[in-house]
Formats: structure tokens, sequence, C-alpha cells
């Protein structure tokens, strides 16, 4: 219920903090700080005015203040400076801390009966300050409804560095007594001449229990056909 996020030297409200949870592409952190300062300096300069036409009403002939003679009133404050968008940055990630637990557990929550695995490389690039050049490849698992249930950044392609990914979901499934999955599309390594593919590797107690794999080809429509 308390109503600002405190940092060791100042406090931000929390409507401000919501406003940065809205950010995406071409809305950075200094654009809404611009947004954030044109507010309060509008709000400032309409308080502003209103102390000013209060004064001046009550100087007017045959008003209290007019007959009380030469009075001296207070000029109005002078506009606070705004918290710097590092600040605001900093109070936003002490507010998302605390959820935390609640976005773990909104994606530790989801589940599917048909799986697509995916790798690419284009979320890799956005990547920017010092997490940039650390990555290759972006590799996720999303169900049915386009719901992400996991993924990995890795350094390389292989199944190796997969393994972790692929064996927390399937543990995910496990410990929420949730049925393995009925197909699993990739874009690539679901056929084999002989022996077991990675992919088969990967998802061992899955295939043993029937779950299916193959491609996701485009098909005349040029839509993808699962």
């Amino acid at each position: 219920m308390f109503p600002a996020v405190l940092t060791a030297k100042r406090g931000v409200d929390k409507n401000v903090v919501r406003l940065l949870r809205d950010r995406g592409e071409g809305n950075t952190m200094v654009k809404v700080w611009r947004q954030i300062q044109e507010n309060h300096c509008e709000e400032y300069l309409h308080r502003k005015d209103l102390y000013t036409t209060i004064l001046t009403t009550l100087v007017k002939p045959g008003t209290i203040g007019h007959a009380l003679g030469d009075q001296t009133f207070i000029a109005p404050p002078q506009q606070r400076e705004l918290p710097s968008p590092r600040l605001i940055r900093h109070a936003f990630l002490l507010e998302e801390a605390d959820h935390v637990q609640d976005y773990r557990s909104q994606i530790l929550s989801t589940f599917g009966t048909v799986l697509k695995m995916d790798s690419t490389k284009k979320v890799v690039k956005k990547l920017s300050g010092e997490g940039k050049g650390t990555a290759e490849w972006f590799t996720s698992v999303g169900n049915e409804f386009s719901q992400v249930l996991t993924f990995v950044l890795t350094c390389e392609e292989s199944s190796k560095m997969l393994q972790p990914m692929c064996q927390g979901l399937m543990d995910r499934f496990e410990q929420a007594s949730q049925p393995a999955p009925k197909l699993l599309y990739v874009d690539k390594g679901c056929c084999r001449n002989e022996g077991p593919t990675a992919l088969e590797r990967l998802f061992q107690p899955w295939v043993d229990q029937g779950i299916r794999a193959g491609f996701s080809q485009p098909h005349s429509g040029g839509q993808t056909e699962l």
C-alpha cells in the first residue's frame, strides 16, 4: 500500500514506476523521463497560476485582503528538480525485484501439449551493455498458444548447451504432474537414418512416453504447417 519506492536518497512515486513497464522500441528510459518532466512542469505551472489567481482575487476592492491594506504574500516555491533517469531506473528495478517470485510462478505454471523448439540469432543481436557479444544463439520452447515455456542463450548451437534447459523443462512437467506433450516441432534434427537423434537424446524421458517430433514446414499457402 505504500505509494512510493524508496531509494537511498529519494522516493519515487509508484505511478512513475508503472510508466516504465510500458517501455518498448523507441520508448527509452530518457524519453519516459522527459515525459515525466513535462507532466511535472505542466502541473507546477497550473498550481502557480491558481495561486496567483487567488492572490489577485484577495487584493481586489471590497475583499478582506484589500481592507487590511498592504499585505506581503509568500512567493510560490520553485519547481523541484526531478531525479535523474538513472535513479528512476534504479527505483524501477527495486520495484520489479519484489515481483520476481510472482513472475517466476506465472512462467513455471505454463505448460502445453504441442511444443515447438526454435533457435535464432536475431534476438541475440539486440543485446546491449555488458551482455553484448556474450551469446550467439537464442533457443526457446513455446506451446500451441505461442507462450514461451523456457529459453536459453548459448555461445553455440549444440545439444550439450541445450541439455540443462531441456532437462529443466521435463522436470517442471513432472513436478507439476503434467502429462508429457504429444508433439514437439523443431526446425531441424528430428530425422535419422539410424540410432537416436540429438533431439531424442535431449528429450529421452518424453520419447519413451510416446512424444512425436517433426519439422514445421511451410505449405503452399505460405503459412507454417504444424
